[in-house]
């Protein structure tokens, strides 16, 4: 039935103790490439260096690596909607802190448009 479902999407993944010393030295590679990042930022102030790690591709396979349920960590597409939910929130309250300033500008000219 899960065939079925996948429809011939699937990945056929070979989980064996090699497999998993693979995958170990990949997140610890990525982990040091983070700390040398982390490093030169703390030194330079020049930020360029994080620009190059994926943290959205890297999380899942990490997790994964670690053996983490696959319950327990939420999909990419339900990352980008809280994302989205997060980005609008911080955008109404933007206009929510802006309001008083804009009144404040704007009273002023009706004022002078009545008179």
């Amino acid at each position: 039935d899960i065939l079925k479902q996948a429809a011939g999407e699937f990945v056929v993944e070979y989980d064996s103790p090699l497999s998993r010393a693979q995958k170990a030295e990949g997140i610890s590679g990525f982990f040091r490439l983070v700390d040398w990042s982390r490093d030169y930022v703390q030194i330079t102030g020049d930020k360029r260096p994080l620009d190059f790690l994926d943290w959205d591709a890297a999380m899942p396979e990490i997790a994964a690596g670690q053996a983490v349920p696959t319950r327990w960590i939420k999909t990419l597409d339900a990352v980008l909607q809280m994302r989205q939910q997060q980005a609008q929130a911080a955008q109404q309250q933007q206009m929510v802190d802006a309001a008083p300033a804009i009144s404040s500008l704007v009273k002023p000219m009706m004022q002078g448009a009545r008179a």
